[in-house]
């Protein structure tokens, strides 16, 4: 049985700002090509895979092709010459499809952390709200197949939806998983299990309690080894970054982000970029947290990315940096 390529889906949230869910293909996406996202490379490479690729802008796409998919895949194999590639697509909500080239190294498996031994056996999920959860999440990824992509908000204090079949079970999702908001941090912390941590992460988007953000970085739960986990994980915390007062907990949430965007997948990069221009954009004083490491790991993704979820709000952040380094000037002269 072939392996499925992974479907990377960008919900757009608000004219500024996107947020990643992703899941294995279920089903026939269609949509359009947009072009060819190259992770892991420099800007001469990502130009070579993009000339390798007989993909034109505007050509129909559909998830289903994939032995043609595949064949791509191991053209740019043979181009570069490295077997560490993968391939897949990244999706938006506007119908757009980008075929993405993720490059690997060796170095990259030291940049996570191992998995500590449990202090106690069997950490699983409360039994009723994972039953929930597993409802709500069939569900969901019954509808996006369908074009239909659901409009989130977070005025309660809790994810909610605009379609009633998923906005029923989100008040209950709510109670439980705030309920067991220490069962779920266990399961991130402690489990073996990467599908049962990356659920417990998406639910704590229901679990209404803030202080988790601290606790995720003293525990430096966003090095998880698994690319969904630590995309869910930072997409729950991302609610709750406007909130965060006290300079330590900033400086090290800044820190952990500024890491997190030179990590080889599109949401590592997309939810980081996407987090350190919220706390900027709501504390412009948080600019000076970011040094020259992270703000040159910025620039190269403004400059190689052709994503607007990674490459667009990485110029926004640049775009910030650069008025308050004006702002200082004029205030020093």
């Amino acid at each position: 049985m072939k392996k499925r390529m992974k479907l990377y889906l960008f919900i757009i949230l608000t004219l500024s700002a996107t947020i990643a869910l992703s899941s294995e293909v279920n089903g026939d996406f269609k949509g359009k090509w947009a072009g060819i996202e190259v992770v892991g490379g420099d800007k001469k490479t990502a130009q070579l895979i993009r000339k390798v690729i007989p993909l034109k802008k505007g050509d129909a796409f559909s998830s289903g092709d994939s032995d043609k998919h595949e064949k791509w895949c191991n053209d740019i194999k043979s181009e570069i010459k490295s077997n560490n590639v993968k391939c897949g697509f990244v999706g938006y909500s506007d119908g757009d499809f980008y075929f993405e080239v993720k490059i690997s190294s060796k170095e990259d498996q030291n940049k996570f952390r191992i998995i500590s031994n449990p202090p106690k056996k069997n950490i699983e999920i409360e039994k009723n709200l994972l039953t929930l959860f597993n409802d709500f999440d069939k569900l969901y990824w019954t509808i996006l197949p369908k074009g239909i992509f659901p409009v989130e908000s977070f005025d309660k204090g809790y994810i909610d939806y605009n379609i009633s079949e998923l906005h029923v079970l989100t008040a209950p999702l709510a109670k439980l998983a705030h309920a067991n908001n220490q069962n779920l941090l266990d399961v991130i912390q402690y489990s073996s299990d990467s599908e049962l941590r990356s659920k417990a992460a998406t639910l704590l988007s229901w679990s209404q309690t803030p202080s988790n953000i601290e606790y995720v970085l003293n525990n430096d739960l966003l090095r998880d080894p698994s690319e969904d986990v630590r995309n869910n994980l930072l997409r729950s915390l991302s609610f709750f970054l406007i909130d965060v007062d006290d300079p330590a907990l900033l400086k090290k949430a800044m820190n952990a982000f500024c890491k997190q965007t030179k990590l080889n997948s599109t949401t590592d990069r997309n939810k980081s970029i996407y987090s350190i221009l919220t706390i900027i954009k709501a504390k412009p004083e948080a600019a000076e947290l970011i040094d020259n490491s992270c703000k040159k790991s910025v620039e190269q993704l403004a400059d190689v990315s052709i994503l607007p979820s990674v490459s667009g709000l990485a110029k926004d952040i640049l775009e910030i940096l650069s008025k308050v380094d004006n702002e200082k000037n004029t205030n020093f002269n």
